[in-house]
């Protein structure tokens, strides 16, 4: 659209800027993940590069195949995502009718 509406120029940058936001959205999410995980088994923290390499390749490999089939793929994990947070949420509101209001000590 923005080439159509704004010429050549507009479009090539307004490609460049989803291409750039599209890489630092990955590589921010998959270091997040991969900081995550050492912090829950730290023995991987001399293995963090190769993590993020591997969890890297393993994506941009799932999104070579195309749009339907990583769609198919990715849609598992954002389903138990999405059902693990909602059963968080739910547990957390269990909790704080259960006591009252009122948070228990541990």
């Amino acid at each position: 659209m923005a080439s159509e509406n704004l010429g050549a120029g507009a479009g090539l940058l307004a490609a460049a800027a989803l291409m750039i936001d599209y890489i630092l959205t990955a590589a921010v999410g998959i270091s997040s993940g991969v900081g995550a995980l050492i912090s829950a088994v730290p023995g991987l923290q001399p293995h963090t590069l190769e993590l993020c390499l591997g969890i890297l390749l393993i994506l941009t490999v799932i999104n070579l195949r195309g749009v339907r089939e990583a769609g198919g793929i990715f849609m598992l994990p954002t389903y138990l995502f999405v059902i693990s947070l909602l059963g968080l949420i739910a547990l957390g509101v269990w909790n704080t009718i259960a006591t009252g209001g009122h948070p228990r000590p541990l």
